[in-house]
């Protein structure tokens, strides 16, 4: 889900992985919901549907998911930035 208001985070245990772009933030939270908010340029914070997220790669304009799908972009999407956060995500 996509907001442009920072959420209440009271419970910071019910967020399992976040990142931190140029002007959005994007979290995994334990229900498995991705949640980013913030500036929305290049769709960055327009999430699209993910089954069972595990880790969240988060750059400047793009954001890269890990999921029972594989990896799932959105965002400003460059090659050479996707290859590089892939290989991030590869990683975690």
């Amino acid at each position: 889900r996509n907001l442009t208001v920072p959420p209440t985070l009271t419970d910071l245990d019910a967020v399992k992985d976040f990142g931190v772009g140029q002007n959005h933030i994007c979290a995994i939270t334990r229900d498995d919901s991705v949640v980013c908010w913030g500036k929305n340029d290049y769709g960055q914070i327009d999430v699209p549907p993910l089954t069972h997220p595990k880790s969240i790669v988060v750059s400047s304009n793009t954001n890269c998911v890990s999921s029972d799908e594989g990896v799932t972009c959105w965002g400003l999407r460059l090659d050479a930035l996707l290859k590089d956060t892939r290989s991030k995500l590869a990683k975690k």
